[in-house]
């Protein structure tokens, strides 16, 4: 669950900062809220394809164990 949930607060975490920065008016702090935007895009951010990767496949080792095994 780990890697779904650290893709899911870079999205979000992602589209808030922007979303924040792209709200304000000139003068209001907007550079500053730009600049964390920008930061969090470029340096955090980048892990969201290897997690992606990660979410999305590499369920076969999980598979390969019988059901049976996983209730005992």
């Amino acid at each position: 669950a780990t890697p779904y949930l650290r893709l899911f607060a870079l999205a979000a975490g992602g589209h808030y900062l922007v979303r924040a920065a792209l709200a304000d008016g000139p003068g209001s702090g907007r550079d500053y809220r730009a600049a964390l935007a920008r930061f969090f895009c470029e340096h955090l951010a980048t892990a969201a394809p290897g997690l992606a990767e990660v979410v999305t496949t590499g369920a076969e080792g999980l598979l390969a164990v019988p059901p049976d095994t996983l209730a005992g």
